[in-house]
């Protein structure tokens, strides 16, 4: 079980990032989402340690995006790692508001849990 302190330390670093790719992606235009998708997601969904942040970062940012970032998901190769790619991409569409925005990447998500 992770400390106080460690918990709290991680809280805060995932909040930073969180907000850092928000302001990057949506606001200042400095970050494409194609870089999000491989650079962030692509190299850390297979890290289990990663998935609360990933999921913050679906949080924060705006559902087509978050779409975007599923179907990239979906299609990464899983079965070496648990198919934790999918794990992340249904958590990461349990963060989205409106998933009326996302609704093709919803159905997806459906057909590969069944």
């Amino acid at each position: 079980m992770e400390s106080t302190s460690t918990w709290g330390i991680t809280t805060t670093l995932a909040y930073f990032c969180d907000s850092e790719y928000l302001g990057q992606l949506e606001k200042e235009k400095t970050i494409a989402l194609e870089e999000l998708k491989i650079e962030v997601f692509g190299k850390y969904w297979q890290d289990e340690s990663c998935h609360q942040v990933l999921r913050l970062i679906g949080g924060m940012i705006d559902a087509k995006f978050v779409g975007e970032i599923i179907e990239y998901l979906c299609q990464q190769k899983g079965k070496n790692n648990n198919f934790m790619n999918l794990f992340i991409a249904a958590k990461c569409l349990d963060e989205v508001r409106n998933r009326q925005i996302i609704a093709k990447t919803k159905r997806i998500i459906s057909y590969l849990s069944c």
